[in-house]
């Protein structure tokens, strides 16, 4: 992990200014979308247009204009935040809202962090980690090693980390969406099957959980070769279970079969994911597992997952947009192309400690918060 001197100076970044939201044009309002928090204070808006306008808060609109002038943590964010001023400070340090002064040159982003002496001792007391959170590190830190690379091109690798190769004969078999309908007997799953409309996956409707608040999902991570079974398994759960399954969806192309998220359930509810989590590891446990990176293990090997998407409620349910793992392997990704423009050592190590200032827990990769009263 890396973290921030706590007692550095800090400054407002020159990088951005800060217009209030009754300041904006009625386009620049249009542009930010009708999703703004009813307390929004204002937009960020970035100088150069190299970053996206970012809408914030009163709290940080006034440590903003507070750090106009340089000076240390005020007083009043200590006093509002406690233990948590710390880590919000660093987190706009990160994003490069505000700038430190390490060495006596103003840095942001990962120029303004360094290794935590508590590390070492942190790493040796460590739980022994599951087979999914020991794929997300190897993911990261192949990352890191890639030649020189932008941000986009990051999140893509990281993204797709764990992608099988299609080997012929499985390009044969699987050769259209109908081909794997037949060969994994898809019929026999209720609630489908239905080809969604870019005919990306095979999708098994039901009550995917609409409503506010973060939304759960469970991935099944077990080989490619194992998915016949995987999904005859499937079947006997679902014809057998006293409760109706939740909405899944199973890649419809032998490319969508090969990526890590070949097979992604959508409960309604917290309870709903916890007990369908359980049913579908307690199945799956002794399968070869093919774990999906970045996401949180119900078991050790990695069989069956676990992530929190944002609302779904402007989306079909099966829409990756903005889903759990594209929304970490983005951070990730920022935080990497950041740490590696600054020659930061280690840059994947800043990497987990900037997801976790974003509210991921990098050992387990669940949300720190807990919100979504994630599967136990």
């Amino acid at each position: 992990m890396t973290r921030l001197d706590a007692s550095a100076q800090l400054r407002a970044s020159a990088a951005w200014k800060l217009v209030p939201l009754d300041r904006l044009s009625p386009a620049e309002r249009a542009h930010l979308g009708a999703d703004l928090a009813p307390d929004t204070y204002g937009v960020l808006i970035p100088r150069t247009g190299v970053s996206v306008p970012k809408a914030v808060a009163p709290e940080t609109a006034l440590l903003f204009l507070t750090l106009s002038e340089p000076m240390g943590v005020p007083t009043y964010v200590r006093a509002s935040f406690g233990v948590e001023a710390d880590d919000a400070i660093a987190q706009l340090v990160a994003d490069g809202i505000l700038e430190a002064q390490v060495n006596g040159v103003w840095v942001s982003g990962a120029a303004a962090f360094r290794p935590s002496a508590a590390q070492a001792a942190s790493q040796s007391t460590a739980p022994t980690p599951s087979a999914t959170a020991v794929r997300s590190l190897l993911a990261l830190r192949a990352a890191a090693a890639l030649p020189a690379a932008d941000a986009s091109t990051i999140e893509s690798f990281l993204y797709r980390y764990g992608t099988t190769p299609i080997v012929p004969a499985r390009a044969r078999e699987w050769a259209d969406a109908d081909a794997i309908r037949g060969h994994l007997g898809l019929d026999a799953l209720a609630n489908g099957p239905a080809l969604s409309d870019e005919r990306a996956w095979w999708v098994f409707g039901g009550d995917s959980g609409l409503g506010e608040g973060a939304c759960p999902k469970l991935y099944v991570g077990v080989a490619v070769s194992a998915l016949p079974e995987a999904v005859r398994r499937l079947s006997e759960l679902i014809g057998r279970h006293a409760e109706p399954a939740p909405p899944f969806k199973i890649g419809a192309s032998a490319r969508g079969l090969h990526r890590p998220d070949r097979i992604v359930f959508y409960p309604a509810s917290a309870q709903q994911a916890a007990a369908w989590g359980v049913a579908l590891a307690t199945v799956l446990c002794d399968l070869p597992a093919d774990p999906v990176p970045f996401t949180a293990s119900l078991d050790p090997r990695g069989c069956v997952s676990w992530g929190n998407d944002p609302p779904r409620t402007d989306r079909d349910w099966w829409d990756d947009e903005g889903s759990w793992r594209g929304i970490v392997t983005r951070t990730l990704a920022v935080a990497l192309a950041s740490a590696r423009s600054s020659s930061v050592p280690e840059p994947w190590r800043y990497a987990l400690g900037r997801v976790r200032l974003a509210g991921v827990d990098p050992e387990t990769w669940e949300p720190i918060d807990g919100r979504g009263n994630p599967p136990a």
